[in-house]
């Protein structure tokens, strides 16, 4: 396959712009803010189309595949984009039941919109960060050879194991030799391809748990972060975490939210059930609280007066340690 105008500097959105317009108001408007800097940086006004984007983002500059450079981009991408509105459409109060297809699908977009987070490239796949965790790695196995879960990879919030199935070996040696940027964008690629276990046993786990969306009955809205969707376990929250008893909060719009549950065993009845519910005060917070803290720098909201709100809880973290 060739993909037309390989040297176009594009802006690659790091979030799919039909996604974020979920967030923005009627008027096309949407609210942000650097929580990084919570009290130094404005609540600024902008849209869907100015924020999380990097120039040639997903440009691959690999001589294998000559001619291909922007295949992640054009093709990949833009495959699970054109899908967000009809699968995310089917997560609406008169549906109660979605085929095993539809859920995979869901599940699919979701994970994809995880993997090609900065938040992965930024951490998994930086060299120097993975330098210094191999070297954790290997002065834990010679303390303890028999370990069988190490958390070794604590500053990326995975245990070692997870984090281990994820890069796959060929992956590290791509990622210590040629830079992260390649070595994400072949990882999305081989992702999209079927040519990995992390993403074929992680959807079943996805998958398997029981599905709620939720709605909100005040004027308020949800908001959403550049890294949506979060694991909470134990009140913290971790970017991807779906091993034994597990609840994954993943905004659909500013009047959704998406929370998947799964107890160590699973119920294989809600397997293509879809489940609606209605949160309180509390839970609405709480909720909107886990996707800023998990937020790699900012948040974005309909409304400048939800985010005032949440910057508050997360800052005197109300609702989790961090």
């Amino acid at each position: 396959m060739h993909i037309d105008n390989q040297n176009d500097p594009l802006r690659h959105h790091i979030l799919p712009q039909v996604y974020l317009r979920g967030f923005q108001d009627q008027k096309g408007v949407l609210w942000a803010c650097n929580l990084k800097t919570p009290y130094k940086a404005k609540i600024r006004k902008t849209s869907a189309n100015g924020v999380c984007y990097q120039p040639n983002y997903f440009k691959i500059p690999n001589p294998e595949i000559k001619g291909n450079e922007l295949i992640v981009e054009k093709f990949i991408n833009h495959s699970f984009e054109n899908d967000i509105p009809k699968y995310f459409g089917l997560l609406n109060s008169t549906n109660k039941v979605l085929s095993l297809d539809q859920k995979y699908r869901i599940a699919e977009i979701i994970l994809h919109l995880k993997i090609r987070n900065t938040f992965v490239r930024d951490t998994i796949f930086d060299p120097k960060l993975l330098t210094s965790i191999l070297r954790e790695i290997a002065d834990s196995f010679k303390s303890n050879p028999d370990v069988e879960t190490i958390t070794a990879a604590h500053s990326i919030g995975e245990s070692v194991d997870s984090y281990m199935d994820m890069v796959e070996p060929y992956v590290l040696d791509k990622t210590l030799q040629e830079g992260g940027a390649v070595s994400h964008n072949e990882f999305i690629l081989n992702q999209f391809n079927g040519r990995s276990e992390f993403k074929n046993a992680t959807l079943w786990k996805i998958i398997q748990g029981k599905w709620t969306v939720y709605t909100y009955k005040s004027g308020d809205k949800f908001l959403v972060s550049d890294n949506p969707g979060v694991s909470v376990i134990n009140k913290r929250c971790y970017h991807l975490a779906f091993d034994g008893k597990f609840e994954f909060i993943f905004p659909i719009n500013s009047k959704q939210i998406l929370c998947i549950t799964r107890s160590k065993f699973s119920d294989l009845d809600a397997l293509t059930s879809l489940s609606h519910g209605t949160l309180d005060e509390y839970e609405f917070n709480k909720i909107n609280s886990a996707t800023a803290a998990n937020a790699n720098k900012e948040v974005f909201a309909e409304n400048e007066s939800i985010i005032e709100k949440t910057r508050d809880n997360v800052l005197h973290e109300k609702f989790f340690k961090f």
